[in-house]
């Protein structure tokens, strides 16, 4: 394993995996699949990506998920609230540096995920963005991104 610095230093490499977590994702996989196949057969429903965070909020996500209350007044909103992640590792260890450490994080430790993600259909964000816009706004029932 390569280091993305000089001056920084692997410490350990884990799989983690919440059982619980995994099962829904599963779950949604299935029905975020069969959404994506409706409008396209090409556009991929999942990828390997990196997420970058304090050892802090790594310990919440393993117990919980991805959560945007993590995240809702730490680092960028560049594309909107929510949770965000990168094919660049490098960028998502940069990412974690910008993470505040809580007081008792002594050691301010950070963690690079490589997470399966769910990425299904797509739009352009905007920091004004609370939540994902609708697919089809002329559309009766209300299906976002």
């Amino acid at each position: 394993v390569e280091t993305c610095s000089e001056t920084k230093k692997n410490l350990n490499i884990y799989r983690c995996q919440n059982p619980h977590l995994y099962h829904a994702y599963e779950k949604q996989k299935t029905v975020v699949e069969k959404k994506v196949k409706l409008v396209s057969h090409t556009t991929p429903v999942e990828r390997n990506l990196w997420h970058g965070t304090a050892e802090s909020i790594f310990e919440c996500i393993l117990a919980e998920g991805f959560d945007i209350s993590y995240y809702a007044t730490k680092g960028s909103n560049r594309f909107g609230r929510g949770v965000y992640f990168s094919l660049d590792a490098q960028y998502a260890v940069s990412q974690a540096l910008a993470h505040e450490c809580d007081d008792d994080d002594v050691e301010k430790r950070r963690c690079l995920l490589l997470c399966r993600v769910l990425v299904g259909l797509h739009t352009q964000g905007s920091e004004q963005m609370i939540e994902a816009p609708p697919v089809n706004p002329s559309a009766s029932q209300v299906e976002r991104y």
